[in-house]
């Protein structure tokens, strides 16, 4: 599965490159959830085919979430972590139906490192995940589809794969009891499953 992920992850943007041939419309945009709680920032770049098609790469560095924030999830404050999120990254598919909706397929790649309070030494680790999302552009100033735009977004990332290969880490939690770190459970848990985002723009 992981070496299936990571053809995927270079096959997608070939054929994404390839395609440019075909009339549409590229969109650059922005996440602001990023920036103001995580520390870092994103970039995403879609293109809009006249056929209906969306490919994108969405691209996010430098991001933290960390056991004292007030929205860390419940993992990250039980075992009294801070999770450094260096990069995440990866292409888009899906489909745009309407002027403004479209509903893609996300598959990312994020490299973490996780420092436990109890441990000196950070887990390395990166985490694949596959989920649907769905986009809708909000062009205030503009009655087509072009110009300046507001991007609301919903998703679900699910764990599918990852290299970690300490199978034996432990780490002592908020109660003083000894747990071993486990990828999908502690992903699932804190940095998958249901997000949601408002991203800034421009459709050209």
């Amino acid at each position: 599965m992981l070496k299936f992920l990571k053809k995927l992850l270079l096959i997608i943007p070939l054929f994404l490159f390839s395609s440019g041939s075909m009339a549409g419309q590229l969109t650059v945009a922005t996440d602001l959830i990023q920036p103001f709680l995580l520390g870092g920032w994103n970039l995403n770049s879609y293109y809009y085919y006249n056929n209906g098609l969306v490919l994108g790469w969405s691209h996010g560095d430098n991001l933290k979430f960390s056991y004292d924030d007030s929205f860390a999830t419940k993992p990250i404050k039980e075992s009294r972590s801070s999770v450094f999120t260096d990069w995440s990254t990866g292409p888009e598919l899906g489909y745009r139906f309407g002027k403004y909706w479209d509903v893609r397929l996300d598959f990312k790649a994020h490299y973490n490192r996780i420092q436990f309070e109890s441990t000196p030494t950070p887990l390395r680790y990166t985490v694949y995940t596959v989920g649907p999302s769905i986009f809708y552009n909000w062009f205030p100033f503009s009655k087509d589809t072009t110009g300046f735009l507001v991007q609301f977004s919903s998703r679900y990332w699910f764990h599918v794969a990852d290299d970690f290969n300490k199978k034996n880490f432990t780490y002592t939690d908020k109660n003083g009891k000894t747990k071993k770190h486990n990828p999908e459970t502690f992903w699932d848990g804190s940095l998958g499953g249901f997000g949601a985002n408002i991203a800034f723009g421009w459709a050209f």
